[in-house]
């Protein structure tokens, strides 16, 4: 899931810099994916804290551990957020940012 999240980054930012609207509709269409994974997680992860078979099945010892997970695929899941934000954004402006700015924000 993060290897998706980092990869819709990179391209919402390649969206940004060539106005490419396929690439932009292919990272929006890929937040869906990420937000269904990271619900199934949570689900899991909901489950492991009520059940302890559950809790050795994804191999933790502890129910407080679920919780320190269930913060990080929030985490990657608003990153996924974020970059359909700055793929939307793309879309709007369409090639109209000036290149000295894109260049400074792409660092």
């Amino acid at each position: 899931m993060c290897l998706i999240t980092a990869s819709m980054h990179k391209d919402a930012l390649q969206a940004l810099k060539e106005s490419g609207k396929t690439l932009a509709r292919d990272t929006i269409a890929l937040d869906d994916e990420v937000d269904r994974f990271s619900l199934y997680v949570i689900r899991q992860l909901k489950m492991a804290v009520q059940n302890e078979r559950m809790l050795r099945e994804i191999r933790l010892s502890n129910p407080k551990d679920c919780l320190g997970y269930r913060i990080i695929v929030e985490f990657v899941e608003r990153t996924s957020d974020h970059a359909v934000k700055i793929t939307e954004n793309a879309m709007i402006v369409g090639g109209s940012i000036d290149k000295l700015i894109l260049k400074e924000y792409l660092k």
